[in-house]
């Protein structure tokens, strides 16, 4: 797209989803960001961590047998085919129900292929489909896609990896109907909402943008315990706040400019959880570069589990003398814990790249977990380690 906010362009592009970027190839042969070992790292020890801690911590879990997954899936279905493994291993008894939007036609081709594959295995529900849907078609509650979620949910983990997508209103919009199906189905059950986001300005719809700079001069400053978390914790936003500089055409550049943006994204999705007497805990928080020559980590990678009690509502009429509904369901110490463990997670976030660079026998784990998987696939993987890597 030559013009990132022109109102006739496509609200919607799987190739920014699945991180259209300048791919590294060898001799012909592409691997993508997604291929990288710093991705099989984040598969490992953020979606897959968090998952096996969710069904290991929660005694709820011991007695579902069928763990709902939904995401947007690439046409080989790596997230898919990793976790199903997983999960055969440490929970033989568990079945992976899949539910994947696809937006790109012979992309979808190859998942429905792939997804033939995984159904031999006896831990993938033949219930499991990969639907031809615009992400940002839930931002309708009357479309197809809208009612496929509704159908197919709750989910117990929900995986948003839009890589290298640029958020629009509809990505927004779309995220917050999401939202709130779960909240209306998902309860007294913690939930997983996992999200990879781009960081940098580029990586925004400038409307979208104005909207996040609204946050920052005027929301946050007013909220009293996150400001007093992001003062404890990362005093270099707490600063940025206070001088109240504009972040949609001012001086905010690069690393400032990116942590901004995602203490304006997490107490975005704060707010909206409280709003809807649901907790959230940011449980993990990674960051790396995607963009060649990026000085600065561009892509964010979360971990949020959600929960939310049930609260029935009083007899208005006074028949029933249940006391329903007489307190609320979450406090304002629980709503301050949320916000602290926000800040913290943010001012503590795991720099992926580094962290494989500083450990070259974990990167070679995970160069090795990924040449696996797409070997599974049908690749050639002869060329791997020359192309992708670490530079």
């Amino acid at each position: 797209m030559s013009n990132l906010f022109e109102d006739d362009a496509p609200i919607f592009d799987l190739s920014e989803v699945v991180g259209a970027v300048d791919p590294q190839s060898v001799d012909g042969i592409i691997f993508r960001p997604w291929h990288k070992p710093r991705k099989q790292f984040i598969r490992d020890r953020q979606w897959w961590y968090h998952l096996e801690l969710l069904l290991n911590r929660f005694p709820i879990y011991k007695n579902i047998s069928v763990i709902k997954y939904f995401g947007l899936p690439g046409g080989d279905l790596l997230d898919v085919n990793f976790l199903s493994k997983k999960l055969l291993t440490a929970f033989a008894d568990k079945r992976l129900l899949v539910h994947g939007f696809i937006d790109n036609p012979s992309d979808k081709a190859q998942a429905d292929l792939r997804l033939s594959e995984l159904l031999d295995r006896n831990n993938v529900d033949r219930q499991s489909k990969v639907d031809k849907y615009n992400f940002n078609a839930l931002a309708s509650l009357e479309s197809l896609a809208t009612t496929k979620v509704k159908e197919h949910g709750a989910y117990h983990l929900i995986n948003l990896d839009f890589c290298d997508c640029i958020f629009k209103q509809a990505t927004f919009d779309s995220m917050i109907n999401l939202f709130n199906i779960q909240f209306g189905s998902m309860l007294d059950l913690p939930w997983l909402f996992c999200l990879t986001t781009r960081a940098d300005k580029a990586g925004i719809a400038h409307d979208l943008l104005a909207r996040f700079n609204k946050i920052f001069q005027e929301q946050l400053t007013d909220d009293v315990e996150f400001i007093s978390a992001l003062e404890q914790y990362r005093k270099e936003i707490f600063s940025l706040i206070n001088l109240k500089k504009d972040i949609t055409d001012g001086p905010l550049v690069g690393t400032d400019l990116s942590e901004v943006l995602q203490a304006c994204f997490i107490y975005w999705i704060i707010c909206h959880a409280h709003q809807n007497e649901a907790r959230m805990e940011v449980v993990s928080l990674m960051k790396y570069k995607v963009h060649g020559g990026s000085a600065f980590p561009d892509m964010y990678s979360y971990v949020i589990r959600f929960s939310k009690k049930f609260v029935g509502k009083p007899d208005m009429l006074g028949i029933s003398k249940l006391g329903l509904g007489s307190s609320p369901t979450i406090s304002i110490d629980q709503i301050k814990a949320d916000k602290i463990r926000a800040v913290r997670k943010l001012s503590s976030s795991l720099d992926v790249d580094a962290a494989l660079s500083a450990d070259p026998a974990v990167y070679a784990l995970y160069a090795g977990e990924m040449k696996t998987l797409l070997t599974e696939c049908g690749w050639d993987t002869s060329t791997y380690d020359e192309s992708v890597a670490m530079a």
